[in-house]
């Protein structure tokens, strides 16, 4: 899931979360139509996918749209769902100029929870993994796009390099770029369970 720098012998299998991050601060940035503040919620602050997701997302934002702005921090959620579901309140009752939140990890039924109570106007969400959750989510048009990163293909690649390092399979070059993402809209989502 995340890159671990200085061990050689470790391939990494993911996707590139900062050009993720980037994705999610671009639509951000497009789908935020009025002038006003950006919410990032991190599931962890010391965990380097997440610092690569937060940071892309922030470059993107500060670079190319300066109708929106970020706080300096970001709300350590540990992917729970009440810690997500706190952090939105307050930014919510705040100032009350919160147009667009990204949650670079779980924990979306506190966000889910807090946007229908406490939102005032629409605010676009952006979040990770498509989920039985967030494909019901994205359907009631709460949540605006979902950045995927094919777990499936990526549990095959890391079965793939186990098994040559046990010497039970051949070696699997690893590639040169990392895993692909997918993005995920109210129209395009399968309709089949996350976990068939």
């Amino acid at each position: 899931m995340t890159n671990v720098a200085g061990v050689p012998q470790a391939d990494y299998v993911g996707i590139d979360n900062h050009a993720a991050g980037r994705t999610a601060g671009y639509l951000l940035g497009r789908l935020c139509h009025r002038e006003g503040r950006v919410l990032i919620l991190s599931s962890r602050l010391d965990y380097l996918g997440h610092i690569e997701r937060s940071g892309g997302c922030r470059e993107v934002l500060a670079a190319q749209f300066p109708h929106l702005r970020c706080d300096g921090d970001v709300a350590e959620t540990h992917d729970d769902p009440d810690r997500c579901y706190l952090a939105l309140k307050k930014a919510l009752q705040g100032r009350g100029d919160v147009v667009g939140l990204y949650n670079t990890g779980a924990g979306s039924p506190g966000i889910h929870a807090a946007l229908q109570r406490f939102a005032q106007d629409k605010v676009c969400w952006v979040t990770h993994e498509i989920s039985d959750d967030h494909r019901q989510y994205l359907q009631q048009g709460v949540l605006d796009v979902v950045i995927d990163q094919d777990p499936d293909t990526q549990a095959i690649r890391a079965l793939q390099h186990t098994l040559a390092a046990l010497g039970m399979a051949p070696h699997a070059t690893t590639p040169d770029t990392p895993g692909e993402f997918r993005l995920y809209f109210a129209e395009n989502m399968d309709r089949r369970p996350y976990l068939a």
